[in-house]
Order: structure tokens, then sequence, then C-alpha cells
């Protein structure tokens, strides 16, 4: 054993033997300031009431509780009809924001359209009836490409910019 190790070993036993002690310790023995607030009252004594016409004289020592009650973080409460008001049902789900943009499109050779969106930086190659991502695109025409959010169903468009 290393000399760390022993004096942890000493500082374990002189915890026990204090604890050891300090049990066989009389409380007799506590400074009299101690016993003192032992044994001093800690609330002023009541009346202990044991019939109806006594509970209507403690009725008239307690305070009238106030019609509103003080703001405790600083904002005020709400007024009381908006606490009585029935509850709402939460909003419909929506689909996210579009996440493609309209890049462009191409005609290839057997006349199939196929359409060039952008995700971020991200270049997709669909055509129409395909699935990209959680979308399918339903139609394009000249002004727009038309997608359905399929886990909702929703129906989004993109607008194509037109020169002028």
């Amino acid at each position: 054993m290393n000399k760390r190790q022993l004096g942890l070993w000493g500082a374990l036993a002189a915890t026990l033997a204090a604890t050891w002690w300090a049990s066989t310790v009389d409380t007799d023995d506590a400074p009299t300031t101690v016993r003192e607030l032992r044994s001093a009252p800690t609330r002023a004594a009541r009346p202990v009431v044991t019939a109806k016409a006594d509970l209507s004289a403690l009725a008239a020592e307690r305070p009238a509780f106030a019609a509103e009650a003080p703001s405790v973080f600083g904002v005020p409460p709400p007024p009381p009809s908006a606490r009585q008001t029935a509850r709402v049902a939460p909003p419909k789900p929506r689909a996210p924001a579009m996440p493609y943009t309209y890049a462009g499109s191409l005609i290839d050779a057997d006349g199939a359209r196929t359409l060039f969106l952008l995700d971020g930086e991200r270049l997709v190659m669909a055509r129409v009836g395909e699935v990209v991502g959680r979308y399918r695109i339903d139609a394009f025409d000249e002004d727009s490409v038309t997608l359905t959010y399929l886990p909702l169903k929703e129906i989004q468009r993109i607008h194509l910019a037109t020169a002028p």
C-alpha cells in the first residue's frame, strides 16, 4: 500500500470513530440555546374550533379573496372570458413549404419532357407521373408545375417565371 491509500484508510477510520462517538453522546448535553429553541413554540396558539358557530368567527378573520389575482410573473392574467372559451381543435396539418424550384425542361427525342428541379443545390431530373422524395409530379404546362405532397395528398404548384 502506498501513502495515499494509508491516508484514505486512516480518514475512513477517523470518520467511523467520530460517527460512533456522536451516536453515544446524550442529547441532554446540548447547549442551552438549542434546548431553548426546541422548547419554544413555533406558532401562536389558535383556539380549537368545535362548533359551526365558531367557523363564522374564523371566516370573518380571513381576508377576502381578490377579484383578480395579482400578477405573479409580471404578466397580467387573461380575462375571464378567454379562460372560459371552448377548446379549439388543433389546426389541420399542412404540407411543408415547397423545397423545389423550377430550373428548366428538356424534350427528349421520343417527345417525353424531362423537368429539372432544384432542391437547394441538388439538381433533380423527373418526368410527369414520377415520385421525387415525398412529391409526385402530376402535370406540367407553360405556367406551372403541379405536384402532390403524398403524405397529406395536398396539391402544390411551382409557378414558372415568364419573360416579358
